[in-house]
């Protein structure tokens, strides 16, 4: 990932679209737009392998949303995070596919929904309830 990313740099330094100092800066920026676009094309990649892409797209939704205030499990390395990330994404889509539509479905969506509200207003009630730092 490291190569791909200097090869860009290197070549918008080239083209003097940026300045050499603000290297760092454009690699930081390149590695978190990778780490946040990669778990949405796993799930669509895989999706579309399995004949199931809307399931794909509408899983990464929540969460590309969630991953950013729920923290989780950090392997490593890239490879691991990305062969774990990809085992999970097609048992889920696999698991998606085996879900019937009827009261069971809706009665788990709802607790889901339920859950996430209050999850998401305990860790907004938190961060309000943080004092603020004066530099």
């Amino acid at each position: 990932m490291a190569l791909g990313r200097n090869i860009i740099i290197n070549w918008l330094i080239k083209s003097k679209a940026i300045k050499d100092d603000e290297r760092e800066l454009y690699e930081y920026a390149l590695n978190s737009m990778v780490l946040l676009l990669s778990p949405a094309i796993i799930s669509i990649t895989i999706g579309c392998i399995m004949g199931i892409p809307v399931n794909g797209i509408f899983m990464v939704m929540p969460f590309l949303f969630l991953r950013k205030f729920s923290g989780g499990y950090h392997a490593r390395h890239a490879w691991t995070c990305f062969v774990g990330s990809s085992i999970l994404v097609t048992l889920f889509l696999w698991i998606s596919t085996k879900i019937n539509s009827g009261i069971l479905l809706y009665v788990v969506a709802v607790i889901s929904v339920v859950e996430l509200c209050v999850f998401l207003g305990i860790i907004l009630t938190s961060i309000m309830q943080l004092p603020s730092v004066i530099i």
